[in-house]
């Protein structure tokens, strides 16, 4: 039997700890350099993609705020991948945030996805 490796997208996922849920919820990116609106592609414990992209925010810590996430402050995360459509962000959560976040999951996820 000859084994053959998993597409890209595939093994992608297969890798990933926490399931993605596919969201279209405004919010806002604060970066060292100023903020900008957001809409959110999809949202995990681990992580976001939001739209619109900047690719000049590769590696850069960022704040994400979302609208309906009970913690004011925001979850904290780094840019992973950057292209002109999206930002792929890898968040770094305080246990308040990660309580926040999976609340936002349970309440949003059907609702969006």
């Amino acid at each position: 039997m000859v084994h053959r490796p998993a597409s890209d997208a595939v093994a992608a996922e297969e890798r990933r700890l926490y399931r993605r849920f596919p969201m279209a919820v405004a919010g806002t990116l604060h970066t060292a350099h100023g903020s900008f609106p957001i809409r959110l592609k999809d949202l995990s414990l681990g992580g976001a993609a939001v739209e619109p992209g900047r690719p000049e925010l590769a590696g850069a810590r960022v704040r994400l705020v979302v609208e309906g996430l009970d913690h004011p402050d925001g979850l904290e995360a780094k840019v992973v991948r950057a292209t002109q459509s999206t930002l792929h962000l890898c968040f770094a959560l305080d246990p308040a945030q990660e309580d926040a976040l999976s609340l936002f999951l349970l309440l949003h996820a059907d609702a969006e996805g």
